[in-house]
């Protein structure tokens, strides 16, 4: 029928491969290119093209994406995370200690997510902080072993599921957010992180930079250097200061991604389209003869 079809892209092949296939010497690199291929091929057939960062646009584009194309996040809701007091009662109901700062991960248990790095930057960091891991995963097993083996387990609660309401007051009790992860385009859970003022730290990897500005809303690491993360880590809960002018530049720039703004990028986006369709198809109406 001819009508604009916009695709959006969030594709990465270590969510959709193992470690293991993609570090292969020989499959690894092959296997990515074959993804990449088909997905290029087809966003190539679309009127237009977007992808939430633009970091995952480029990757795209380097493997040939040649349509009209640009970056619109995925946007959240501004007004729900806002600023509110901590609230006691949820930490001690979910078993987490009230005494020392609280470090908070929110992220599919995976081995792409490097969450052993994060457990091994617990293990060196000074400061006696207590870590929440909120979600589930197939790694879970091997990570809570390797607490054990690393002889952490006052130090880190697995918290699994928790539902949205008591997931808002964490955030509020929080004092950091951490993610070490290599394979996200753009994190939803770190925005809602930065949405309610936590500075923090993250590996320099894929498109977290994008929204962690380096010593100005928090740290970026190195992708797997636990001992720079646990640095970064001590180096932001023992100075309140430092955590408050990062958790205020957190706010800064999140506010750009604020849903609202999102939703207006989408309808001009899809207006602008429709009327060039609209104009095509009368171009293509035959004449008729009086």
């Amino acid at each position: 029928m001819h009508k604009p079809l916009v695709a959006t892209n969030h594709y990465l092949p270590s969510n959709m491969l193992s470690r293991s296939l993609l570090t292969d010497p020989v499959l690894g690199k092959t296997l990515s290119s074959l993804t990449y291929s088909y997905l290029v091929y087809f966003y190539n057939r679309c009127k237009y093209v977007t992808s939430p960062t633009q970091t995952a646009l480029n990757l795209l584009t380097d493997h040939g994406l040649h349509v009209p194309s640009g970056v619109i996040s995925n946007g959240i809701d501004l007004s729900y995370y806002a600023q509110r007091p901590a609230e006691p009662e949820v930490v001690r109901r979910l078993g987490l200690p009230e005494d020392r700062p609280l470090i908070i991960h929110v992220n599919r248990l995976s081995d792409e997510k490097r969450i052993d790095v994060l457990l091994d930057a617990m293990a060196r960091m000074h400061t006696p902080a207590h870590l929440a891991l909120i979600s589930s995963g197939p790694a879970e097993a091997a990570l809570r072993a390797q607490v054990e083996r690393l002889q952490i387990q006052d130090r880190v609660s697995f918290l699994g599921f928790v539902r949205d309401s008591d997931l808002l007051s964490l955030r509020h009790s929080a004092q950091l957010f951490v993610i070490p992860s290599e394979a996200d385009l753009q994190s939803l859970a770190m925005m809602e992180a930065m949405a309610c003022g936590l500075p923090i730290v993250a590996a320099n990897a894929y498109a977290l930079p994008e929204l962690v500005h380096h010593q100005q809303n928090g740290f970026l690491f190195q992708p797997g250097n636990s001992e720079e993360m646990a640095f970064q880590m001590d180096l932001i809960l023992q100075d309140k200061n430092l955590q408050a002018s990062m958790g205020a530049e957190s706010l800064n720039i999140v506010a750009a991604h604020d849903r609202n703004k999102v939703l207006d990028q989408w309808e001009r986006l899809y207006l602008q389209l429709a009327r060039e369709f609209a104009e095509l198809h009368k171009v293509r109406q035959p004449v008729h003869a009086l």
